[in-house]
């Protein structure tokens, strides 16, 4: 009986495994495919201040939020500085600032923030390095999230039930098993 369950068992799990690898197969037959675009950033901490900088086209973004609980900080004065010009950064949101036309070289960038945070005042350098041109579309600038159109949400919900239902018959195969007395 036992050798039984335990090749019915056997039996099942291959099934969920050849179930799992044809839905895996199909994956890249008309299957939507999200691009997860990483622009280019700086980070760093100013005070109890964390500052992400993000490049998108001609456009300097600054996110400003407390480092402790992450909660916007808005109201700061920002000022940048890339190469020799300076632009001020407007406050969009609380915690978002941004640049209007900045243009930016590829390679390092050391862009100088000059800021006032409540009543902390001082520069910071951020070194932005951009990518050469035409790389944003290529594997340098994007990946590519894993589809899930190949497996719809009935066929897990059936993978899990089947491995469920083994979990439960080997463990209840094993309280069977195991000798009164003995260590389990």
């Amino acid at each position: 009986m036992a050798r039984a369950l335990k090749l019915a068992l056997a039996g099942v799990l291959l099934f969920a495994g050849v179930v799992a690898a044809t839905a895996q197969e199909s994956h890249g037959q008309g299957s939507t495919s999200r691009m997860i675009i990483v622009s280019p950033r700086a980070e760093m901490r100013i005070g109890n201040q964390e500052a992400v900088l993000t490049y998108d086209g001609r456009r300097l973004v600054l996110f400003l939020q407390r480092y402790s609980d992450g909660l916007p900080t808005g109201g700061a004065k920002i000022e940048l500085t890339a190469g020799s010009v300076a632009a001020p950064l407007e406050e969009l949101a609380p915690g978002t600032y941004a640049s209007n036309d900045v243009s930016l070289a590829t390679g390092q960038n050391d862009i100088k923030l000059a800021y006032t945070i409540g009543d902390r005042k001082g520069v910071a350098t951020v070194p932005l390095v951009l990518p050469q041109r035409g790389v944003e579309g290529s594997a340098l600038g994007a990946m590519r999230a894993p589809s899930t159109a190949g497996i719809n949400g009935l066929m897990l919900a059936v993978i899990a039930v089947i491995i469920f239902l083994a979990v439960n018959v080997l463990l209840a195969l094993r309280a069977r098993t195991a000798r009164p007395g003995a260590p389990a």
